[in-house]
């Protein structure tokens, strides 16, 4: 338009009927300018209440096309064309092409917008789903602790009443039958001590398995069956419940790179050989358990932020200054969760 504008006043005898081919042009631009700006109000009513940052960005627009005076300008240089002279005009294009870029920059900005909101929420709901997980992962990380640390003061109980076994019925010497028969329960009650509390009886396997069946960890502590059945078929489930989230960010647009490692590790867990090794067990299960902190901290960072990438990729190496601020938002968790007195 601008370019016909320039050369009307070059257009000799023809200026007229190229004045008039204008002038039905600045018409129909009239027309899709109005039909833009009440679009563009329409669809920010539209998606007010779910996309707030979009319908913002999109009443701006529509505004910019009354604040600018874009409609009035097109109608004004439409009636000067019709003038023996355009100067006029000439001047007003540069104008109406700058306000039409800076409005198509404006819509192209609402568009950008447009979906963010409900990435934020899908990015919050997995937050959430983290936490989760992290809790439900503490909680099975104390209860296999106490589990251990209770079978460890059984353990003590039944060798110590193994040795006073051995030691009443050295005593007990009125006969040569009753000294060897003493003898005999002696030496059983010290074998039932030692099987009971010894870490080397059955290797990784140990402990007596009369009362519960086998045990699992040795000396270091132990589980019986029953207790790696429970703890294998809850990691089982974090497992489950961190593949879902997994797919719930990939269907929100964010690829979570970061829960790759947290599911390979847990299920780890649910195999039988890591509870022979308690403690590389408790290792892999605070390197879990550590590495949903960070995404949880960063999932809730890029919320607020409004960022929709996850930068962490995977990396171990977390600055000093960020790793505290981890530690400080689980710490306001857990006042938060404390009962009121």
């Amino acid at each position: 338009m601008a370019a016909g504008v320039e050369a009307l006043d070059q257009a000799g005898a023809g200026r007229d009927g190229k004045a008039q081919a204008l002038s039905q042009r600045k018409e129909q631009m009239d027309a899709k300018v109005a039909d833009l700006q009440q679009q563009l109000e329409k669809l920010a009513n539209q998606v007010r209440k779910d996309e707030r940052d979009a319908s913002r960005k999109l009443d701006e627009a529509a505004g910019s096309i009354r604040d600018k005076r874009i409609r009035e300008m097109i109608r004004y240089t439409r009636g000067a064309l019709q003038g023996q002279s355009s100067q006029y005009a000439r001047g007003m294009e540069e104008t109406i092409g700058a306000n039409l870029d800076a409005l198509q920059k404006k819509i192209g900005d609402a568009a950008s917008a447009m979906g963010k909101s409900s990435k934020q929420d899908a990015l919050a709901r997995a937050a959430d789903k983290t936490r989760d997980l992290v809790r439900g992962m503490e909680s099975s990380q104390q209860r296999m602790k106490d589990r251990k640390q209770g079978s460890q003061g059984s353990q003590g109980s039944q060798g110590s009443q193994g040795s006073q076994g051995s030691q009443g019925s050295q005593g007990s010497q009125s006969s040569p039958g009753q000294n060897a028969q003493g003898g005999q329960n002696g030496g059983d009650g010290a074998r039932n001590g030692d099987n009971a509390g010894s870490p080397n009886t059955g290797g990784a396997y140990g402990g007596d398995a009369r009362n519960r069946g086998s045990y699992y960890g040795g000396g270091n502590g132990r589980w019986n069956a029953d207790d790696i059945r429970q703890f294998r078929r809850e990691f089982r489930e974090w497992a489950n419940d961190a593949d879902a989230l997994r797919r719930q960010l990939q269907g929100a647009g964010v690829q979570p790179r970061e829960l790759d490692e947290v599911l390979r590790q847990l299920r780890m867990l649910d195999t039988d050989q890591v509870y022979a090794d308690p403690r590389g067990l408790e290792q892999l299960q605070a390197a879990a358990i550590d590495k949903l902190k960070k995404f949880e901290f960063m999932l809730r960072r890029n919320t607020e932020a409004g960022n929709e990438s996850l930068s962490l990729s995977g990396s171990d190496q977390v600055p000093e200054g960020f790793r505290q601020a981890i530690e400080e938002y689980y710490r306001s968790l857990s006042k938060k969760q404390q009962p009121q007195k």
